[in-house]
């Protein structure tokens, strides 16, 4: 970030030894750790519920707030501030405030699996989440329908307040497709 502040994030399957961390660790879950350019670990959060839960990617905005997609398979994934309930295999997008605290977390999917892979985040709170659904109901504003197999997504969401798409397309063809 612009503080020389770097950022990690993915995949835990146990708390890390020696380390405190904001939320406690509840099976496989997302992990959100902030360390200072000279290596000082100034927060570590987990996200998730009690299924699994991974973090695919980290943008972090002028202000310090954190973005993180992923995917869950927890019904009981955290929705704050934002939209959707977790099904089977859904994406997320979630954003953190430079203390590391959860503000808004949505989820991405329809009835089939879904994976939010890629984030990026641009001025006002609106983030770009790019990744791979296999549901023909994935929310979408503009485009054409779900191919046969599975299609890449690109999806706006404004996370500013009350979380809401901006924008949402498929990307694909008549195969499999992923972004």
């Amino acid at each position: 970030d612009a503080g020389g502040n770097v950022y990690v994030a993915g995949k835990a399957t146990g708390a890390f030894a020696g380390i405190t961390a904001t939320n406690a660790i509840s099976g496989s879950d997302g992990f959100v750790a902030r360390f200072t350019a000279n290596g000082v670990l100034t927060y570590l959060t987990y996200l998730g519920g009690s299924g699994k839960d991974t973090i695919y990617s980290v943008a972090v905005d002028a202000p310090g707030n954190v973005y993180v997609a992923g995917e869950t398979t927890s019904a009981d994934f955290p929705v704050v501030n934002g939209f959707g309930v977790a099904q089977s295999s859904d994406g997320f997008l979630s954003r953190l405030n430079p203390a590391g605290t959860l503000t808004s977390s949505s989820i991405l999917g329809g009835s089939n699996a879904d994976a939010a892979i890629s984030v990026s985040v641009g001025s006002g709170g609106v983030a770009t989440v790019a990744g791979q659904t296999w549901s023909p109901n994935f929310p979408t504003t503009v485009g054409p329908a779900l191919s046969a197999f599975s299609d890449a997504f690109v999806t706006r969401i404004d996370t500013s307040a009350k979380a809401a798409i901006v924008e949402s397309r498929f990307i694909g063809s008549d195969l499999e497709d992923s972004a």
